[in-house]
């Protein structure tokens, strides 16, 4: 491929990154070039920018990056930027969780939410978090399973109402442990980082024994 080819691809790939984050938004092109400050002159050129016939100025592209919350070399399709930022780019590589997950980190972790900050790094350092986690996953993975044979058991002749199909799956050994376990990570979680008794702590510890009692 010609260097001119790789260009006209490259601009392409620009217009489709505006186009989609301005759809992202929910922002037509008249209400993006207003929040960028373009004049009603200059709006038509957005249509070129996002087909790939034209390329916005170094203004307007720093502009666009303010609302769009991205670095430039994200908008401009660098592809050694995996998410909108460096930052966040480097935490992927890092830790492999993804973009939305991290976004999510950052709001709990605002420098404004000092509080919740200190609640965050307690909570993950604690001796009992990955074995809630663990069990928080078994939990998900087996809910999945339990579902896709309730699909399954509707189809069978023998099961042919709502109340069976939940009798049956109540007998499964492995929704009674798993749902168990988990409740019990939980409460070792809590136990540790709330090592006083507490009116929440007893209430915790009531509806697991109650949990336990249903399923088993």
């Amino acid at each position: 491929m010609s260097e001119y080819s790789n260009i006209l691809k490259k601009v392409s790939l620009i217009g489709e990154r505006i186009k989609a984050e301005r759809k992202a938004l929910k922002f037509t092109q008249t209400e993006l070039s207003q929040k960028i400050g373009i004049g009603e002159g200059n709006r038509g050129n957005f249509t070129d920018w996002e087909n790939g016939r034209s390329l916005p100025d170094l203004q307007i592209m720093l502009a666009l990056c303010e609302v769009f919350d991205c670095d430039l070399e994200w908008l401009l399709c660098n592809p050694a930027y995996t998410c909108k930022t460096k930052v966040t780019t480097d935490i992927q590589a890092a830790t492999g969780i993804s973009e939305e997950a991290i976004k999510v980190i950052k709001e709990v972790t605002n420098p404004k939410r000092v509080d919740k900050r200190d609640e965050f790094n307690k909570f993950l350092t604690s001796n009992g978090f990955p074995d809630f986690f663990e069990s928080l996953c078994i939990f998900y993975l087996s809910s999945v399973s339990l579902q896709e044979q309730i699909v399954s058991l509707k189809k069978q002749p023998k099961l042919k109402n709502q109340d069976d199909i939940f009798k049956y799956m109540k007998d499964l050994q492995l929704m009674k442990v798993q749902s168990y376990d988990l409740n019990k990570a939980f409460i070792r979680l809590v136990d540790e980082m709330c090592p006083e008794p507490t009116e929440a702590d007893s209430i915790i510890h009531e509806y697991a024994e109650e949990l336990s009692r249903i399923f088993n």
